[in-house]
């Protein structure tokens, strides 16, 4: 299972990061037109209005969607154990949606899985999304990523590795052990987004074993997050560290133009955002609009990691969606500088109707950018308590990872 940090190891969801202008000789992504058939939020703009949804322009007969963005995106039978969260996900230019997650492939099995899914928008302003096919799986044995492969991150740009060039990389956590211990964060390059994904030979990236901060009963490296900084092979890595120390994240910018030679050139440990509220298991963007960094990130409770209510105490009731401003303004430079934060959005109970909201991504374009001004949309994982179906043990489900689902917020 994607790992779980107490007040000293980590979780999930929003967070905003700023002070980055666009790199030089580099045009923002153009914004998302603004048409039923390529604005994917059209359905709860026009719900805002108090207009019905997709109704300006009228959508052609032959041309529906199966579920609204705020709705479940895609998902198994609930009556049958099978989960989807951390996602990671990308709008093309043709206006598709591509999506990564973590899920089981086997009813009953709680193994982690990277999936894949492509969504169609239609006229409707709804979304239709292909059948799911794993992108990785754990490669069993003593392999670092033998027992788990979770939290994808996937970001466009050029990679040259082994006589072969990539479009595509991917940072995911992965892990050994079955009890929440000692994760690591590894890389995957592919040709196209459907994959077939290519490891790393010099996986784990982040190797917790081989750190000064190794304990075998710490959480370690994992929840990475990727963002491209030139649209090239130069990309900015955050993970969070769930160590004796404390629970944070680490970034750190690398170029992999060439992977057989890759270069760190700069990292730092990012500050919390109080002596409390860890900034951790968090998804990030760069807002070429406004120069800045953003990203969405797990909240916590004041007293307690997470809520404690409905016999459900090791996920979060919402993410957070925040703004991180600096005394740099460079897209390369700005997060190594002193960061401040300014909370933008909660998705909660409130938002979404559901108890439990986390594990959290923000839906950018293909280089892990804002792609439309002043628009920030989320992926989140929505979750229901043991107390709402007091039936759960007698019929062999699990209490709340079952009914793990993906749906959008904007």
């Amino acid at each position: 299972m994607k790992k779980k940090l107490s007040l000293v190891s980590v979780c999930l969801l929003l967070c905003l990061l700023a002070g980055c202008a666009v790199p030089a000789g580099t045009d923002p992504e153009p914004a998302i037109p603004e048409s039923a058939a390529t604005n994917p939020f059209r359905e709860s703009e026009a719900r805002d209005a108090g207009e019905p949804a997709g109704t300006e322009p009228p959508a052609a007969p032959d041309d529906r969607g199966e579920v609204a963005f705020s709705g479940e995106l895609f998902g198994e039978d609930p009556e049958r154990n099978f989960y989807n969260y951390a996602p990671t996900s990308m709008l093309a230019e043709n206006g598709s949606m591509h999506i990564w997650y973590c899920g089981n492939q086997t009813d009953a099995d709680v193994t982690d899985f990277i999936f894949y899914r492509k969504g169609t928008l239609h006229a409707d302003g709804k979304w239709t999304f292909s059948e799911k096919r794993v992108a990785l799986s754990p490669e069993g044995g003593s392999a670092w990523d033998g027992r788990h492969v979770c939290d994808p991150s996937v970001v466009k740009g050029s990679f040259a590795y082994g006589g072969e060039s990539y479009s595509y990389l991917m940072a995911y956590l992965g892990c050994k052990t079955d009890d929440s211990t000692a994760n690591e964060v590894g890389l995957a390059f592919a040709k196209a987004p459907e994959g077939p994904w290519v490891r790393y030979r010099s996986n784990p990236i982040a190797n917790f074993y081989a750190s000064g901060e190794y304990e075998a009963s710490m959480w370690g490296y994992g929840q990475p997050s990727l963002v491209s900084v030139n649209r090239a092979g130069k990309v900015l890595l955050f993970y969070t560290k769930g160590v004796r120390s404390g629970t944070f994240t680490h970034v750190e910018r690398w170029d992999f133009s060439n992977a057989d030679s890759p270069k760190k050139e700069q990292e730092r440990d990012l500050p919390n955002q109080s002596s409390f509220v860890a900034l951790n298991n968090a998804d990030f963007a760069y807002d070429p609009y406004s120069g800045n960094f953003c990203c969405v990130k797990e909240d916590h409770t004041a007293g307690e990691w997470y809520p404690t209510d409905g016999g459900v105490t090791w996920i979060g009731g919402s993410v957070s969606l925040l703004k991180i401003g600096g005394s740099s303004k460079n897209a390369e430079t700005g997060l190594f500088s002193a960061v401040s934060y300014t909370s933008a959005a909660t998705v909660g109970p409130a938002e979404t109707g559901f108890p439990r909201n986390h594990n959290a991504c923000l839906l950018t374009d293909e280089y892990g950018w804002i792609a439309e001004s002043g628009r920030y949309p989320v992926i989140y994982t929505s979750a229901r308590l043991a107390s709402d179906f007091p039936d759960w043990p007698a019929g062999g489900q699990w209490p709340a990872l079952h009914t793990y689902r993906l749906h959008g917020w904007s």
